[in-house]
This record gives C-alpha cells, sequence and structure tokens, in this order.
C-alpha cells in the first residue's frame, strides 16, 4: 500500500510539475508552438499513465472516487493529501 502513495504521490507531482511547464510554455511561444504542443503530448501521457495506473486492479466503487478526489485537491493546494485525511473529509 505504502510504495503505491509513492507512486501515486510521484505521478500527481509530475503532472502538476509538466502543467506548470506547458502553461509557462504557452504564455512565453504561444499554444501552437512545436515547444508547447510537444510538452502538452508529454503531459497527456502522464495523464493516462495516472489513470491506468489509477483503474489498475481498482473496482470502480469509492476507491476510483477518493483517487480522484485525491488528484483534485492535490492540484489545487501543490500537496499530497492522503487517502486517510481525505475518507475524513467526505
Amino acid at each position: 500500500m505504502y510504495s503505491d502513495t509513492v507512486i501515486e504521490n510521484s505521478y500527481l507531482y509530475q503532472i502538476q510539475k509538466k502543467r506548470e511547464e506547458m502553461i509557462d510554455l504557452g504564455k512565453c511561444y504561444g499554444l501552437t508552438d512545436k515547444k508547447t504542443v510537444a510538452c502538452s503530448q508529454q503531459l497527456d501521457e502522464l495523464l493516462n499513465k495516472y489513470q491506468y495506473l489509477m483503474q489498475e486492479g481498482n473496482n470502480q466503487g469509492s476507491n476510483g472516487i477518493v483517487k480522484e478526489m485525491s488528484f483534485i485537491l492535490y492540484c489545487k493546494s501543490g500537496q499530497s493529501i492522503s487517502r486517510r485525511q481525505l475518507k475524513r473529509m467526505l
């Protein structure tokens, strides 16, 4: 379980950093520049891998909702939120 959380947090961190990089590139070079588009594609790959990881071996019950809420809260706060903390919030 611990390693799953570490992997999940690693993906969330990478996704947030890539998103910030893409926004910066878009502001600097424009949304259609090759650098921005390439960064966007890299972000898509990270998001796809994260989604696959979250669905792998998971039933689509409350665990899926907890993981999705965890991702949303992580993006807003920039800090990792444990499943225990999230379950207390729900």
